[in-house]
């Protein structure tokens, strides 16, 4: 889906079409608004890819229902269950009064077997900043407060944890991590995570990593 609404070619529409309702056959029955493997519970990271499925069939002016999107966000927001508050970082040299709240997303809803990673926030962020993106205030009142504070968690949670400073909760892949990265920063239209750049910091270690074939393992 996501290379056929790159093309912006509408001869795929009815291709693209297809796809989405093998998608929407494929959402959880148990926990409606994720998708998982065949025969395993559902998960953030099937759930991403089924949110990034239906953002490029909108490309091809392919809408979906309101409502998958309302039950998206909710059961996303499942997947963020730990708060923490931690002092506000410095802004220029000024100083904040209080805490600032921030809460990572996790594999499986609810915490359960992993803890949050960086590649489950950036996953959770998409599937929160997609049917923003597409839908507004189309989705209503309750889900557009889950969205909102979602993602000024999720950020900021991603900020504190910015791997640059050394930190080890980027998750166990670290090419899944930066196209999530690049996809928040893309969708939400921000030039920083935790005041860094992180096209150039994602784009560095890509390039470091290459091999003189061009090709990356």
């Amino acid at each position: 889906l996501l290379a056929l609404g790159a093309t912006q070619d509408q001869e795929h529409a009815l291709w693209a079409q297809e796809i989405v309702d093998q998608l929407l056959a494929w959402e959880s029955k148990d926990i409606p608004g994720s998708w998982g493997y065949p025969h395993g519970s559902p998960d953030l990271s099937n759930t991403q890819f089924a949110a990034l499925g239906f953002w490029g069939a909108s490309q091809l002016d392919i809408n979906i229902n309101p409502n998958v999107w309302r039950r998206m966000v909710e059961r996303t927001s499942d997947h963020q269950p730990f708060e923490a508050k931690i002092p506000w970082p410095k802004d220029g040299g000024k100083s904040r009064t209080g805490k600032q709240r921030i809460a990572g997303f996790t594999y499986f809803q609810g915490g359960r077997t992993y803890p949050e990673t960086g590649t489950m926030t950036t996953a959770g962020l998409c599937v929160l900043a997609i049917p923003r993106m597409l839908m507004g205030r189309k989705l209503g009142a309750v889900a557009g407060r889950q969205i909102e504070s979602g993602i000024t968690l999720g950020l900021a949670w991603l900020g504190h944890h910015y791997p640059e400073a050394g930190d080890s909760k980027v998750g166990d892949n670290l090419y899944y991590y930066l196209y999530g990265v690049e996809r928040v920063g893309a969708f939400l239209e921000i030039d920083t995570i935790g005041g860094k750049p992180w096209y150039r910091d994602g784009a560095i270690p890509l390039l470091k990593n290459q091999d003189e074939f061009g090709a990356w393992g």
